[in-house]
């Protein structure tokens, strides 16, 4: 029998949605705010299921959202960000209002300053620089984590949740790469 034979039967992942980034204003002032529009587009046939608690790291005792930012600077090499300052409470444990579906054609969308103090990028030296943005989804994985942990003790709308698992996106996401001119 070969290996090919022997695997376990799994379901497809769901389709995936679609990540764009839009910059705004392509053109800021040295040192200024660059500020992004993020866009996650369910422009599948299928409804899905998204976390919608966004963070810059990884390691979260919850469900998480990573988003993260890849810079490239004018003379073409990476652009380090500082460190990232997350308040307090900023992360929550799994909160079911948090995982929202979406109906083909929906999308949700936020605003993200890479200046600001989550990403703490610096946009000091004039020309080019082009930026990708990269989501990651870990939340059906906590979420059977949770259901294998807690069994009994699971509410009723962890176990409807629990119940359509797979509808949940988990993966990663890659945006378009947007450029921005710093004058």
């Amino acid at each position: 029998m070969s290996v090919a034979a022997m695997a376990l039967p799994s379901s497809p992942p769901p389709p995936r949605p679609t990540v764009l980034l839009e910059a705004p204003m392509n053109a800021v002032s040295a040192g200024g705010p660059v500020v992004l529009k993020l866009i996650i587009d369910n422009d599948t046939l299928s409804t899905g299921v998204v976390y919608t608690e966004f963070g810059p790291a990884e390691g979260a005792e919850g469900p998480e959202t990573v988003l993260q930012f890849t810079v490239t600077g004018p003379m073409g090499s990476g652009v380090q960000a500082g460190k990232p300052a997350i308040p307090p409470g900023l992360r929550a444990l799994g909160a079911l209002r948090s995982f929202l579906e979406m109906a083909p054609g929906q999308f949700i969308g936020m605003r993200v300053d890479l200046t600001g103090p989550l990403y703490a990028y610096a946009f000091k030296e004039p020309g080019v620089y082009k930026v990708k943005a990269r989501v990651t989804f870990v939340s059906r994985q906590w979420l059977e984590r949770k259901a294998e942990l807690e069994r009994e003790k699971l509410s009723k709308e962890y176990r409807a949740l629990l119940a359509s698992r797979g509808l949940i996106y988990d993966g990663t996401l890659e945006s378009n790469e947007v450029t921005i001119e710093v004058k």
